[in-house]
């Protein structure tokens, strides 16, 4: 058995006050949000749900991605995030 790394102990700090004024920090109130976390390399798939969220934009006109993480594919997704709009 190789144990998880972390703990539920880390999200215990997390209230709805601290959700609630992170959302209005990030401009996300009252937008559908999605927050991905992860590091940018090809083998995550970002490109897909890029794909995925242009289909859904015409039904979710609020859904908004924030994709927090760094790395070698960053430069091609904020492009592609402007381009896809």
């Amino acid at each position: 058995l190789i144990p998880y790394g972390q703990t539920t102990a880390r999200f215990d700090a997390i209230t709805s006050e601290r959700v609630a004024a992170s959302r209005k920090e990030h401009l996300m109130e009252g937008k559908l949000s999605m927050v991905f976390v992860a590091r940018l390399f090809s083998r995550k798939g970002h490109t897909y749900l890029f794909r995925a969220l242009t289909r859904l934009q015409n039904d979710f006109p609020d859904l908004m991605l924030y994709l927090v993480g760094t790395g070698p594919q960053q430069q091609e997704l904020e492009e592609m995030a402007v381009k896809e709009g």
